[in-house]
């Protein structure tokens, strides 16, 4: 039902002259205004002004509500419901034509409810908000609002942007939020797919339960542990090694279990300390190297003078004879 105030004045006034009164408002058109001013109507302010002065109801609107039909409350189902609306102190104007009727519910709507604004079209077709370089589109077949381009396509959302520029930048200046944040409806579904120029094939993919997969992973490692080549590195002793390890159940440089437990690894920083350990045992690998040879040099040497010894021991058993 459509409630309409009591007063209610449509008003033109022609041009500004000389011998036109300032009261009159010059040049102004009004719905629901008076060219005076009373405790019930005020002067038109615009070239065009529409003046809501009594509530809208709505008796059309359809609301969904969850039911309980069980005494233990979880015999929950959905129920429609018709209920009445009431959006207060309303404007609004209609735009329709021959094509669309001239119903309450027919054309297009722009509504002042109260303080909402909002503009609607009531048909089964699209709703284009567009200035000269930039048009966002409302398209009603598929149900997708796209931004400088045409929506079609499965590889299209409910949202999409087309452009040459940044698709998309957030900023979010309160330290507490998130710029942006996805959720679907199980663990193993992905939140992120990135495609490149083959548009079939994801490259890059994360799940809601945390699972990332991706083709390459390149990070910054720095400073990268070549150091432990140089000469003032200092290297411990495999004494030094084994007491470490004894007392803290952890190579040196690495995060403990319950570091990593209570907050979890920086992959980069993780691979420049494996680098790191891998370097430093090829260290050791080389010292142990060098030791085997030197053990192995003495075992010949050994080996020499016996046979040495046994010779004298031959000639002093023939001049002994």
């Amino acid at each position: 039902m459509l409630c309409c105030s009591t007063i209610n004045y449509a008003q033109f006034n022609s041009p500004w002259t000389t011998n036109t009164s300032n009261s009159a408002q010059s040049g102004y058109v009004g719905v629901g205004t008076s060219p005076t001013a009373n405790m019930n109507t005020v002067k038109p302010r615009y070239n065009f002004q529409v003046h809501g002065v009594a509530d809208y109801n709505y008796n059309g609107a359809q609301t969904s509500i969850m039911e309980d039909s069980s005494s233990q409350g979880n015999g929950n189902y959905q129920k429609n419901y018709v209920f009445p609306i009431n959006f207060g102190k309303t404007a609004r104007i209609g735009i329709t034509n021959s094509v669309t009727g001239i119903g309450e519910n027919d054309g297009g709507l722009i509504m002042m409810a109260q303080k909402n604004l909002s503009f609607s079209n009531r048909e089964n077709g699209n709703l284009t908000i567009s200035i000269p370089r930039a048009t966002m589109k409302f398209d009603n077949s598929s149900g997708r609002v796209s931004i400088g381009g045409v929506s079609s396509g499965n590889e299209y959302g409910k949202f999409n942007v087309y452009t040459s520029d940044n698709g998309m930048s957030i900023r979010v200046n309160n330290a507490l939020k998130y710029a942006l944040r996805l959720k679907v409806s199980t663990d193993n579904n992905n939140v992120i797919e990135a495609y490149g120029s083959d548009n079939s094939v994801p490259n890059f993919q994360v799940t809601g339960g945390g699972n990332v997969y991706a083709r390459r992973y390149i990070t910054t490692l720095n400073p990268f542990p070549d150091y432990v080549f140089q000469p003032d590195y200092k290297l411990r002793t495999f004494a030094e090694l084994r007491t470490f390890i004894n007392t803290h159940k952890h190579l040196p440089n690495m995060p403990t279990a319950t570091e990593v437990d209570e907050n979890g690894a920086d992959i980069g920083e993780i691979n420049r300390l494996l680098v790191e350990k891998v370097e430093e045992l090829t260290l050791y690998v080389l010292e142990l190297e060098e030791r085997l040879s030197a053990a192995e040099s003495n075992d010949t040497n050994n080996e020499s003078l016996q046979k040495r010894i046994e010779k004298l021991e031959e000639l002093i058993l023939e001049l002994s004879k």
